[in-house]
């Protein structure tokens, strides 16, 4: 299961570079804006967190959420606009979630979200994402391969 996961980050961080180095128009990014702060319905957490993030580049963040028994890190990487609104920017993104179980081992889940996130010019934000989940554990809750989920935030 890790090394899956090792591979698929890889393979996106390649692709990804790739799609970068071709288009270098991110003027739909707020550059001001560096940090974040949100609420989460579902996501790498199942059901809720609060989480946190950093831009390290204009196309790059580092994620960090806390739920009841679980904690996630992780990176998102943002994409040009295809729209001709730019406030609308898709992301795709990558997750490690740690689940503590009562009297138990703790339980890894990977999460690959593909999303959209609408930015308005006061850096209050709102995403939508659909997202691909792998876990270590067999008993694991969620029996599809398919999660979502829903973020509400604000940029400083």
């Amino acid at each position: 299961m890790k090394k899956r996961l090792i591979h698929t980050i890889l393979l996106f961080l390649l692709i990804y570079s790739g799609l970068y180095s071709q288009n270098k128009a991110y003027d739909n990014l707020k550059a001001p804006y560096r940090f974040n702060i949100m609420l989460n319905g579902g996501g790498a957490i199942i059901w809720g967190s609060v989480s946190g993030s950093v831009m390290l580049a204009n196309f790059m963040s580092l994620d960090l959420g806390l739920g009841l028994g679980k904690t996630y890190a992780g990176t998102t990487f943002y994409i040009n606009s295809p729209f001709k609104n730019k406030l609308w920017q898709p992301y795709i993104g990558a997750d490690i979630a740690l689940f503590e179980e009562f009297m138990g081992p703790t339980s890894m889940l990977g999460y690959i979200p593909l999303g959209l996130r609408y930015l308005n010019n006061f850096g209050i934000s709102v995403s939508f994402e659909l997202a691909g989940l792998m876990s270590n554990n067999d008993r694991f809750f969620i029996k599809s391969p398919i999660w979502g989920g829903i973020k509400f935030g604000k940029y400083f």
